[in-house]
């Protein structure tokens, strides 16, 4: 009988990850990737931005799952502000422009299925992030800073016999 995989629990310390700059989108806005999934395109992110900085339009091929940790932000395209504590679900589809407010520096823990899609003012595509593309800013990043890189994509086997 041949011996089943199964995979162990994952743990990554925050202290261990830089937080790269979301170029070229903005050089303030900062992600710290936790996760990336190839199989289902899933990436886990910590984002991190100055009050009064933004992101621009960008629309989600899957679903996104926010929670923001700390400050506050908004989509211009709607008239609720989420702040510290609050949870937002944006559905597969769903397009927006993402302002923080200003004061405090905004921190929000997201879990990203599938891709992003950055529009201009036309509504015209200037580039599409998935789970490749973040990874890749990391990996890149690590090489400049002289960092050893964290395979993210990782899980350790256990043989269950």
């Amino acid at each position: 009988m041949a011996a089943l995989t199964s995979f162990e629990t994952m743990h990554r310390s925050g202290a261990d990850l830089p937080a790269v700059s979301f170029t070229p989108y903005s050089e303030d806005v900062k992600i710290k990737l936790f996760n990336v999934n190839p199989v289902s395109g899933q990436l886990c992110v910590l984002l991190s931005a100055p009050g009064g900085t933004g992101l621009g339009v960008h629309k989600h091929y899957g679903s996104v799952i926010l929670y923001t940790m700390k400050g506050a932000w908004r989509y211009l395209e709607h008239d609720w502000v989420a702040r510290a504590g609050d949870f937002v679900y944006e559905t597969a589809g769903s397009s927006h422009t993402f302002q923080v407010e200003p004061g405090e520096t905004t921190e929000a823990f997201i879990i990203v299925e599938g891709a992003l899609e950055f529009l201009d003012e036309q509504g015209s595509t200037i580039a599409i992030e998935d789970w490749r593309s973040m990874y890749q800013r990391y990996l890149d990043y690590c090489e400049q800073q002289g960092l050893e890189a964290i395979d993210m994509t990782r899980f350790d086997e256990v043989k269950v016999a």
